[in-house]
C-alpha cells in the first residue's frame, strides 16, 4: 500500500474515533445537565406585583432569570427587606462606589477573555480597585471592546495615585486579581493579557460548578446552535454558534467539584 494511502486511512480512522468521542461526550454532558432538572435553589425574591420580598424555591435552570430581576441566592431575613445589592446581578450594581481617596487619575487596561482570538462583541466587567493603604473604589458595568486579535480594552477614571490590587469580573468569567498595580499622577496603561479571564461562571457566583454546566447545556440543544440575544453568553469563542468546542472549553475548566475565582 502506498504511503499516501496509509496516511489517508489513518486520518479516516482518527476522524471516526474523534467523532465517536464527541458523540459520547455530548450525550454525557446532556445527561449531566438533565440530572440537574428538578433540583431546586432557595432565593430571596421581590414579587413584581406586590413589591414584597419573600423566600421561594426555584429550579436551578431558572436561577439566571431570577438573578437578572434582582433576586439573591439564599434565605430572606424574616421581617426585613434586603438592602444589599445582589453580587450576582450586573444590572443591579450602581455605576461606582467609593470608600477610598478619589481623584482624576485614569487607568487604561487591556485584558483577554479565554478562547476569544478575533474581533468580538463588547463585554461588561466589574472592577474593584483596592488600595494597599486601605479603601477601595468599585467601577461596575464597565464596557470593554476588542481589537482584531480579541484583546479587549477599557478605561476607568476616578482613583488617586497609589498602589492598588485590581479585581476584574466578567459576566461569564471568574474574577481575576492583578496585584500591586502602580498608578501615578499621569495615569497608567497596563497590559494584563497574559492572564486571561477564565470562562464558565454563568450564574455569577465566582465559581464554576455543575450548576454552570447545566445552564450551558440547557441552551446547547443541537449539535450546532445558532446564537441569539438569550444564549449569546454560551458562545464561548465568539464564533457565532454554540457547539462542542464551546462545551469542551467549559468542561475543561470544570476540572474539580468547584473552581473558584481569585479574591
Amino acid at each position: 500500500m502506498k504511503k499516501s494511502n496509509i496516511i489517508g486511512v489513518v486520518i479516516l480512522m482518527l476522524g471516526v474515533v474523534f467523532g465517536v468521542i464527541l458523540v459520547q461526550q455530548s450525550q454525557e454532558y446532556r445527561e449531566r445537565a438533565a440530572s440537574r432538572v428538578g433540583k431546586t435553589v432557595t432565593i430571596c425574591y421581590k414579587d413584581e406585583a406586590t413589591g414584597e420580598w419573600g423566600q421561594i424555591n426555584i429550579e436551578e435552570n431558572q436561577l439566571r432569570m431570577f438573578l437578572d430581576k434582582g433576586a439573591m441566592v439564599g434565605t430572606c431575613i424574616e421581617g426585613s427587606i434586603p438592602t444589599v445589592i445582589p453580587t450576582t446581578n450586573f444590572d443591579s450594581y450602581p455605576t461606582t462606589t467609593n470608600t477610598g481617596s478619589s481623584g482624576q487619575v485614569k487607568l487604561d487596561f487591556k485584558i483577554r477573555f479565554q478562547s476569544i482570538n478575533s474581533r468580538a462583541p463588547n463585554k461588561r466587567v466589574n472592577i474593584e480597585v483596592v488600595a494597599t493603604s486601605g479603601g477601595k473604589q468599585v467601577f461596575n458595568n464597565v464596557v470593554v471592546s476588542s481589537d482584531a486579535q480579541g484583546v479587549y480594552g477599557g478605561t476607568v477614571t476616578g482613583m488617586g495615585a497609589g498602589t492598588y490590587d485590581v479585581f476584574i469580573k466578567g459576566t461569564e468569567h471568574l474574577q481575576r486579581r492583578f496585584a500591586n498595580v502602580r498608578i501615578v499622577r499621569g495615569g497608567a496603561v497596563v497590559d494584563w493579557t497574559g492572564d486571561e479571564l477564565i470562562v464558565g461562571d454563568f450564574n455569577l457566583d465566582n465559581n464554576i460548578t455543575s450548576a454552570d454546566v447545566a445552564l450551558m447545556m440547557s441552551s446547547y440543544t443541537e449539535s450546532t446552535t445558532e446564537v441569539n440575544d438569550v444564549n449569546r453568553r454560551f458562545d464561548i469563542n465568539a464564533d457565532g454558534i454554540i457547539d462542542m468546542e464551546d462545551v469542551n472549553i467549559v468542561i475543561t475548566n470544570y476540572n474539580q467539584l468547584e473552581v473558584s475565582g481569585e479574591n
